[in-house]
């Protein structure tokens, strides 16, 4: 669809909750500048399923990743696929996922090569899923500082994560583990 058919959707629906599957490539070959578009119907969105090319990634240090302010989203999913680049291993950057209030987002999926770890609280977040590319390095306190932030968390899948990259960082991870308190998971 062009970005006049777009617009002109999300005219006609008004004020309906929105259910968005997005692929940034496609987006891209229609003109569509999705981060300048999403801005004006966040508060509308109850899911969205963003494609995005791993050179969204690449832009510099910045507060948010997606710098939208969604306080009715129910679900977030975020794919990345390097497709054909060559990519090396990366470490994540921890980052908050959404401008604003998160206390509606009940489920998260950070899947393929997304090199960040969300900062925000998800008060509510009750399933989380963290599968991985083999090129994301995690160590497990990059997951525990997620874990923190989600109090009622029932669900939990970690998928495709690197042993060996959790090797090489285990005496960082042994160092720090000893200073922090554990993170209470009364519900998973």
């Amino acid at each position: 669809c062009t970005n006049d058919q777009l617009q002109a959707f999300l005219t006609r629906s008004s004020a309906a909750p929105l259910f968005l599957r997005l692929d940034e490539r496609l987006a891209v070959k229609s003109n569509i500048d999705l981060l300048s578009l999403l801005p004006n119907y966040a508060p509308r969105i109850h899911r969205l399923d963003l494609q995005v090319e791993h050179q969204s990634f690449n832009t510099g240090p910045r507060s948010s990743f997606l710098p939208l302010h969604s306080p009715n989203m129910h679900c977030l999913i975020i794919r990345c696929d390097t497709g054909k680049a060559r990519v090396g291993n990366v470490r994540p950057s921890q980052v908050t996922v959404l401008d604003g209030e998160t206390s509606f987002l009940k489920a998260l999926s950070l899947l393929g090569h997304v090199p960040l770890l969300p900062t925000n609280f998800f008060p509510n977040l009750t399933h989380i899923a963290l599968e991985f590319s083999p090129t994301v390095t995690l160590v497990l306190q990059d997951i525990i500082s997620v874990l923190a932030h989600t109090p009622r968390l029932e669900s939990l899948l970690l998928g495709q994560l690197d042993r060996r990259a959790y090797a090489a960082h285990q005496g960082d991870q042994e160092a720090s583990s000893t200073t922090q308190a554990p993170t209470p998971l009364h519900y998973l």
